[in-house]
C-alpha cells in the first residue's frame, strides 16, 4: 500500500510540475506600427497572427509586462502550453463537435488537444502550433 501511495504521489508531482510550466494565452490588438514595435519589445511568445493583432503565450513575468503595457489585451486562458495548441484547418464544425474551441474569431478556431496522435490530427485537419 505504501509503495502504491508513493508511486501515485510521484505521478501527481510530475503532472503538477508540467502544469506549473504552462503559460497564459492572450489576444493582443495591434492597430499600428508603433504598437507592433512595443509588443515585440515585451519578449512574449507569439502563437498566431490575426487580422487585428496576435495570440500569444506569456509566462508570469511576461504577463506582468503585458499588464503594465498600454496595449489592448484580452486574457483567453491559463495553464496552456504551445505543445497542446492546434489550429483548425476545416471550415465546418466537425472539429468543434469534438473539442471546445479555446479561441474563435472569424474562421479561426484554436483548440487545446493533449497527447494527440499526429496521424489523427492530420486526418482531422488540426495543425499543431508546438514549435516556434
Amino acid at each position: 500500500m505504501t509503495l502504491r501511495l508513493l508511486f501515485f504521489s510521484l505521478i501527481m508531482i510530475v503532472l503538477l510540475a508540467d502544469r506549473a510550466s504552462a503559460d497564459e494565452l492572450y489576444k493582443v490588438t495591434v492597430l499600428d506600427q508603433e504598437q507592433a514595435e512595443y509588443l515585440a519589445g515585451l519578449d512574449l511568445d507569439p502563437v498566431l497572427r490575426l487580422n487585428d493583432g496576435y495570440l500569444l503565450l506569456a509566462d508570469p513575468a511576461g504577463a506582468q509586462r503585458l499588464a503594465e503595457s498600454p496595449l489592448n489585451w484580452e486574457f483567453i486562458a491559463g495553464g496552456v502550453t504551445r505543445q497542446e495548441l492546434v489550429l483548425d484547418g476545416r471550415r465546418d464544425l466537425a472539429n468543434a463537435k469534438l473539442h471546445e474551441p479555446l479561441f474563435e474569431q472569424d474562421e479561426i478556431k484554436l483548440y487545446v488537444v493533449e497527447d494527440a496522435d499526429p496521424a489523427v490530427l492530420q486526418q482531422r485537419q488540426l495543425f499543431p502550433l508546438g514549435s516556434k
